[in-house]
């Protein structure tokens, strides 16, 4: 099958890699006016054509990975087929704004990767009104880590409040955690190991958990674990807790949310 990539940024490299190492059966093409595949390890493995309308014609599948600013000029120059599926990773841009733009595109999904593609751990967030085209997205994104369905478009807001922006949130704990260290006595090279790895090490085993017994164990369970009665970690919670730092979290992702809400009405 052929894959075709519009724009062929940081994110579409990661998709094609994802690809080229597990799916085999697609073939891949790209198109970008300013095409750089110094940093694309398998550079040999996609062929680069000179214009939109021969990756439109050579291709059975195209994904939209160029800026949101340049969507609606890309969208309304291709020419759109039935026959042709089209997938969409550009951040608050609805599919009924991108068919509003061509009418011509009729098979099409949106996709919210993150920033995990880059380690093929994605979570990849996937609306399409069109059953065919959302299994062909899946069977793609699956390449690059684990696919989520949303049977409505308007919850793209939240997951990219969630995981869409979650990273950042995440390397603003990892980075609070070894300051903490470093403040405490210990040196840089220590507290970044030690929060990292305390980071990883917790998640793979609720991860690993979960996969075993087939089950979203909840968090809570797992800090009554670490939490003894009359404790060290039952102090910090607690400390946790004055500063409203679950309230923090809600409102980051709810704040989040409402920006993607505003950049896709613009």
């Amino acid at each position: 099958m052929n894959l075709g990539f519009i724009g062929f940024g940081k994110m579409a490299k990661a998709i094609a890699n994802g690809l080229l190492s597990s799916k085999p059966d697609y073939k891949l093409y790209c198109y970008d006016i300013r095409l750089d595949l110094e940093d694309f390890s398998f550079s040999t493995s996609i062929i680069a054509l000179d214009s939109l309308i021969d990756l439109e014609q050579e291709c059975d599948i195209l994904i939209f990975s160029v800026k949101p600013k340049d969507m609606e000029s890309v969208v309304k120059n291709i020419k759109g087929t039935e026959t042709k599926h089209y997938i969409s990773i550009a951040a608050g841009i609805s599919t009924s704004k991108m068919k509003s733009w061509n009418p011509k595109i009729k098979n099409l999904s949106r996709v919210m990767p993150n920033m995990g593609a880059f380690s093929k751990q994605s979570v990849s967030a996937i609306y399409s009104d069109n059953i065919e085209t959302l299994k062909i997205t899946q069977d793609i994104f699956k390449s690059i880590g684990i696919t989520i369905i949303l049977d409505n478009e308007d919850l793209m807001h939240a997951i990219t409040g969630l995981s869409g922006s979650g990273p950042a949130y995440v390397f603003l704990f990892l980075q609070s955690l070894i300051e903490a260290g470093i403040r405490e006595g210990l040196s840089y090279e220590i507290a970044y190991q030690a929060a990292l790895y305390t980071i990883y090490g917790s998640i793979q085993t609720l991860i690993e958990y979960n996969q075993n017994n087939k089950t979203l164990s909840h968090p809570a369970n797992w800090i009554i674990k670490v939490a003894s009665p009359g404790g060290t970690t039952i102090e910090g919670l607690e400390a946790l807790e004055e500063h409203r730092f679950k309230f923090s979290i809600y409102d980051a992702v709810h704040k989040a949310t409402e920006k993607s809400k505003l950049l896709g009405k613009q």
